[in-house]
């Protein structure tokens, strides 16, 4: 569980700090805004032992 809700945090601070612009509006930047997910995810995560993950690594394959 932990290793799933830190990648998540890991993967959403990447794509927050990205600057993602609209093929539509190309002057226009789209914000995105993921505080409250990581507030959430931080909230699940308070209080289990810490882990480091690697930021290489791959979710694991979905069961069938």
């Amino acid at each position: 569980m932990r290793e799933a809700l830190e990648r998540a945090r890991h993967d959403l601070t990447l794509l927050g700090s990205l600057a993602h612009s609209d093929p539509k509006q190309p002057d226009e930047w789209i914000r995105v805004e993921v505080g409250r997910t990581l507030r959430w995810i931080d909230r699940a995560l308070d209080g289990l032992d810490s882990l480091t993950i690697d930021p290489n690594a791959e979710p694991p394959a979905q069961s069938s």
